[in-house]
């Protein structure tokens, strides 16, 4: 957010010969970035842009600090003038308005009565600093709420006493249907859970740290006023804010927690200023409502770890300086700080990281050496991200299988839901077709496949996203998976292309599958299923859990050795006299000697299946004597526990 920061009014509380450009240059170095200075008559305005955590900083008094700070880290001498008020004295009269306030939302409430006071207009140096603020001047009993929420950084009201009939103000949630007025006499229907005050009869008189109501606001017969401040719930007045379109300046500070510290320092310098330019008199004590006041957060930092995360070297004394300059309360102990954290910055530093920030941008980002890390190459397995591995699958799928990668939304219809009992229903969806969280990619992408099937015959998908599974007896499980949904392969050819993959990503895996006439391959690793390929209808699925499977990559491929003896191939066709999967036929292969160094299937033809079969010894060259006892060994396994008979070899 961007605020306007008049250069006279900033120099009340800045004593420095520092000019507006070195002031300009020192905040954008350390602290809020400086986008122009403007002359506005005779002074000058500077246009400041702070982050929305640093709601100290919206106020003159606030920047002022943070101005003494950025300069004195310039080397250009300054120090900070804080704002000087006075309690009032002598007043016995209690206030005539009973108020009922609920603490929990506003913490702290605080009123005064004022009288003869009246509407003139205020002082040039306060209408102009108001207008070049960015505030339209109206007149003093309006402008003086104003100047001191630009001043003091925390917003303020004032009311018409005498139309506070009742001479009663609770402050309350409201009611769905109630409405109000503005000062603009615009109408708004609240639609319930807003900080209201009503005057005792119902009618509510203002809507507070947002807007004023018609109905209390002072006009030009106002004799008596009460001067009025509240530190809201800033939750709420964000919700009220946004559901009623009212922005008002009050309301951006408001809706960011205001110190409500800084509450009765703007109620004393509100008074201070009715007194002294308006004429005004004080007709009652200050009342405050203030039952849990907040308190500073103390905080301990090592000088090793403000030294080691700030990437600096810095000596403690400066340390200690730049707190101070800061407003923080700081002691040193056996190389350890103890840091009390002022009430106005209790919204943005709440943790040592926070304090580190602190230091290092006063000391300046642009002077924190740039050093590369240390570079080494690994020795051993890294650890790697998921999005490492995910790459690398995209890279793969798309690339070499010519998939097209997809998004499809997590909030789908029932329809598209495995098993109701296992989603995540929505509380209030906004409408039937985003009632649940997925438990499954496959039946959005079948989906895609089928809504685009017009335009592209033959197609193959993937997607990698996050599915969701409830857990009655705990919170529920986020997974990512991959799928892969095609009516272009078959279910052979995904079976081979996911293989591809496990060999990419450097997977020691298994299949698995119950017989032949199944539809369904499992691959597993280390003995648990890590996903699995499958058919339907027209189209062949493969389904991945990324978690598990990312448990057993390897970037770093396993190196053999080029053989140093040549291999002894031959083909062996076996008729089998039943259906077998050829999967574990390959693996009892395998199993009859150390000198069988690869199998593959090369073809099927009724009930025969013919194997190339490769020998290799790692210390000689292997002779047809050699590999006779073997092949013996192959038949007998295959006949004994497949039936298979031997019909050919070459």
């Amino acid at each position: 957010m961007n605020i306007l920061i008049v250069d006279s009014w900033l120099r009340e509380h800045v004593k420095t010969k520092a000019t507006r450009d070195q002031i300009a240059d020192a905040l954008s170095l350390h602290g809020a970035s400086v986008e122009s200075i403007t002359k506005k008559g005779s002074d000058y305005v500077y246009d400041i842009e702070i982050t929305t955590n640093r709601i100290d900083m919206v106020s003159v008094v606030g920047m002022a600090r943070e101005v003494v700070a950025s300069l004195k880290q310039e080397g250009v001498p300054a120090t900070f003038k804080p704002l000087t008020v006075q309690e009032p004295k002598g007043i016995a009269k209690k206030l005539e308005v009973d108020i009922k306030n609920d603490s929990k939302l506003c913490s702290r409430v605080l009123a005064v009565a004022l009288e003869n006071v009246s509407t003139v207009p205020s002082p040039a140096f306060i209408r102009s600093r108001l207008e070049a603020a960015g505030v339209k001047s109206l007149n003093l009993l309006i402008d003086v709420t104003n100047y001191v929420m630009l001043e003091v950084g925390h917003p303020t009201h004032v009311f018409d006493l005498d139309r506070i009939k009742e001479r009663k103000m609770e402050i309350r949630l409201s009611k769905k249907g109630e409405q109000i007025t503005s000062l603009k006499n615009k109408t708004y229907e609240l639609s319930g859970g807003d900080i209201i005050i009503e005057d005792g009869r119902g009618t509510i008189i203002d809507l507070p740290g947002i807007i004023g109501t018609s109905n209390s606001v002072v006009v030009d017969g106002t004799k008596r006023i009460l001067f009025f401040i509240e530190n809201n719930d800033q939750v709420k007045i964000r919700k009220s804010s946004m559901e009623l379109d009212i922005h008002t300046m009050a309301s951006s500070i408001n809706e960011k927690g205001p110190d409500p510290e800084l509450a009765r320092i703007a109620l004393l310098r509100g008074i201070q200023l009715y007194m002294k330019y308006g004429g005004a008199k004080l007709a009652s004590q200050v009342y405050d409502n203030y039952k849990q006041p907040v308190k500073p957060r103390k905080l301990t930092l090592k000088h090793t770890d403000l030294e080691r995360i700030g990437g600096i070297k810095i000596d403690s004394g400066k340390v200690i300086t730049i707190f101070k300059d800061l407003g923080f309360e700081v002691s040193q102990k056996g190389g350890k700080y103890s840091v009390i954290v002022p009430t106005w910055r209790l919204q943005d530093v709440e943790i040592k990281e926070d304090l580190v920030e602190e230091v290092v941008r006063m000391y300046g980002y642009h002077n924190v050496p740039s050093a590369i890390p240390p570079l080494r190459e690994p020795t051993d397995q890294p650890d790697l991200p998921r999005f490492y591995w995910e790459r690398m699958i995209r890279q793969a799928l798309s690339q070499r299988v010519e998939a097209h990668e997809i998004y499809t939304y997590s909030l789908v219809p029932k329809s598209l839901v495995n098993d109701p009992d296992l989603a995540l229903k929505i509380l209030n969806p906004l409408t039937e077709d985003t009632a649940y969280l997925r438990t499954s990619l496959v039946p959005s992408m079948v989906e895609v496949i089928r809504k685009n099937s017009k335009f592209q015959e033959k197609l193959t998908v993937f997607e990698i996203a996050n599915t969701y599974i409830s857990n009655k007896n705990s919170i529920p499980t986020q997974n990512p998976q991959l799928a892969v949904v095609s009516n272009t392969h078959t279910l052979l050819e995904l079976k081979e292309v996911m293989e591809n993959l496990m060999h990419e990503l450097g997977v020691e895996y298994e299949l698995y599958q119950k017989d032949r006439k199944e539809l369904l391959v499992n691959f597993k690793v280390t003995g648990d299923v890590v996903g699995k390929v499958y058919g339907f209808e027209e189209l062949v699925v493969a389904e991945f859990d990324l978690k598990e499977l990312t448990k057993h990559t390897r970037r770093y491929k396993r190196y053999i050795p080029i053989p140093t003896y040549p291999a002894l191939v031959e083909d062996m066709t076996f008729t089998f006299s039943k259906e077998s999967l050829m999967g574990p036929v390959i693996e009892d292969i395998y199993a009859q000697s150390k000198l069988v160094d690869s199998v593959e299937l090369m073809g099927t033809y009724k009930k025969n299946v013919t194997f190339r079969i490769s020998y290799m010894s790692k210390d000689k060259s292997l002779t047809t004597a050699d590999i006779e006892p073997v092949r013996e060994k192959i038949g007998n396994e295959l006949s004994s526990k497949y039936s298979a008979k031997l019909v050919a070899k070459d």
